[in-house]
């Protein structure tokens, strides 16, 4: 279930684990999996820097009506 996308804490509710340690010692995945995991943080890494790089050096940050935060200012 686990390598199909399921998640540990639904895993071990519907088979009535008491912990999640219990759950995660059950739980063996294999690398490819492991790798697939780690693939997709790697895209989610590289895309959070890709925008960071296209916005950066676009807010002056001595402009005190400048909005960083996604707020909208009046």
């Amino acid at each position: 279930m686990a390598m199909g996308g399921v998640s540990l804490l639904a895993i071990g509710t519907i088979l009535g684990h008491k912990t999640a340690s219990m759950t995660k010692r059950y739980s063996h995945l294999s690398p490819g999996h492991l790798q697939g995991a780690v693939a997709v943080n790697n895209r989610a890494i590289n895309q959070t820097s890709g925008l960071l790089a296209q916005f950066s050096g676009t807010v002056d940050q001595n402009d005190p009506s400048a909005n960083t935060m996604g707020h909208v200012t009046a």
